[in-house]
């Protein structure tokens, strides 16, 4: 997790005196919006991104919590302008949809309703937010960190029959700690971990979801219960595909957490399975 540091480069200069004026702020008063949207641009143009989306996560909590809607407008306007430079600002930016949107179905990723077409391929917020969760979690150190969040941000750029995601990442980069990263996402998403290789997946249930959603989202419906559908994931913490899911299927969903190897395994032999039968018909 980030630390409170302060502000080193040109020490004396004014903005480097109103940082520490506002760090000695949050010493008082840890809510306060003002230090802390000013201490996340003091770093941002600073360019040290880790310490300024720790003050960002601050800021973003307490704007939820005290449901500033003003700000939280003014901010991911904010945010948004600056992604394209910096890609984990784009993730933080949908942690405001539900105050900016509230009741709604947010498909953070499209803009879309929940009958359009899926959202963009290159679109990896969602895995930039779990990479941050991972590292202000102490499971991914800051070297880590930032070479996951390059590989999500090339792989993105290039053509890929896999989804891209931070467990392809780490699992890409033979990652030693992957099991201790596994073992953290079950627990704290609650979900349980599978081994989708033992799951021989019916046919029948192949096409329940589009071959899209399973190739670039990280999401495929494994088996039945009753009428319910169980559904393995790549991020458990990916609420907006969740939702996708359940309103695409129509159908009460049960998700599951699983490994990247397993999860392209399945995706191959359904890919093969779905190009079979429609050579046959």
């Amino acid at each position: 997790m980030a630390t409170e540091k302060p502000l080193q480069p040109a020490q004396h200069d004014e903005w480097a005196d109103a940082a520490a004026a506002f760090q000695k702020m949050l010493e008082v008063m840890p809510d306060d919006l003002l230090a802390l949207e000013s201490l996340f641009e003091a770093y941002l143009n600073q360019g040290d991104v880790p310490h300024a989306l720790h003050y960002l996560e601050r800021l973003i909590r307490v704007v939820l919590k005290e449901q500033e809607r003003g700000i939280a407008e003014q901010l991911q306007e904010k945010l948004l302008t600056r992604s394209s430079e910096i890609p984990e600002l784009a993730a933080f930016a949908t942690q405001l949809e539900p105050l900016l949107h509230p009741g709604e179905v947010v498909l953070a990723r499209s803009g879309a309703t929940p009958a359009a077409v899926p959202r963009a391929k290159a679109d990896i917020q969602a895995e930039l937010a779990l990479a941050w969760r991972l590292f202000q979690s102490d499971v991914l150190s800051q070297e880590d960190y930032a070479r996951v969040v390059q590989d999500l941000t090339d792989v993105s750029a290039r053509k890929t029959e896999v989804p891209v995601t931070v467990l392809h990442a780490l699992h890409d980069r033979s990652f030693k700690h992957l099991d201790k990263v596994m073992a953290y996402l079950a627990k704290e998403s609650g979900l349980p971990l599978i081994a989708l290789g033992n799951f021989e997946i019916p046919h029948s249930i192949h096409a329940l979801l589009p071959l899209e959603i399973m190739s670039h989202w990280g999401a495929i419906v494994f088996e039945t219960l009753g009428p319910d559908l169980l559904v393995a994931l790549l991020n458990p913490f990916d609420q907006v595909l969740r939702n996708e899911v359940g309103t695409m299927t129509g159908k009460v969903c049960h998700f599951y957490l699983t490994s990247a190897p397993d999860y392209d395994k399945a995706l191959g032999n359904i890919r093969k399975a779905l190009a079979e039968a429609a050579k046959a018909s």
